[in-house]
């Protein structure tokens, strides 16, 4: 798909990964003018660099993948977010809820049935994460018409 092109002409959000390690540097070093400058430079270094320097701290997974951190992935790769909004609720209160209440020690009170739709929810949103990502790959393979 993206062979022989810059990210940032890709996407422009790969410049978040692209400078990750630099906003940290930037931050660690109060914003000092050195760091401002070497800020600066990263930037153009980033403009001019390849996919492999794309790192992927800006869109790995934590311990609690909400809909707010899903929302931003998605808009990290470029995907369409409406296919998730149904499953908002969900995630937030079920998903990341149980996993949260079971991670802490409490002993949610979850019964078969609502065990077996908390399966069955899972699998369709990793199905629905997969369809976007591979409808999106299409997508961009397609030739763009200039109007």
């Amino acid at each position: 798909m993206a062979e022989g092109r810059r990210p940032i002409l890709v996407n422009r959000n790969f410049l978040l990964g692209l400078l990750g390690k630099n906003f940290q540097s930037l931050r660690d070093r109060n914003f000092s003018d050195e760091a401002k400058k070497g800020f600066v430079d990263a930037i153009f270094g980033a403009l001019r660099s390849d996919f492999t320097a794309v790192g992927v701290d800006e869109i790995r997974p934590r311990s609690n993948f909400d809909f707010k951190r899903l929302a931003f992935c998605a808009s990290y790769l470029d995907l369409d977010i409406a296919p998730f909004q149904r499953y908002r609720n969900q995630i937030d209160l079920e998903i990341v809820g149980w996993r949260h209440s079971i991670a802490h020690g409490d002993n949610p009170q979850i019964d078969r049935s609502a065990i077996a739709r908390h399966l069955t929810a899972v699998e369709e949103l990793t199905s629905l994460i997969k369809d976007s990502f591979v409808d999106h790959v299409a997508e961009s393979a397609q030739p763009r018409r200039v109007p």
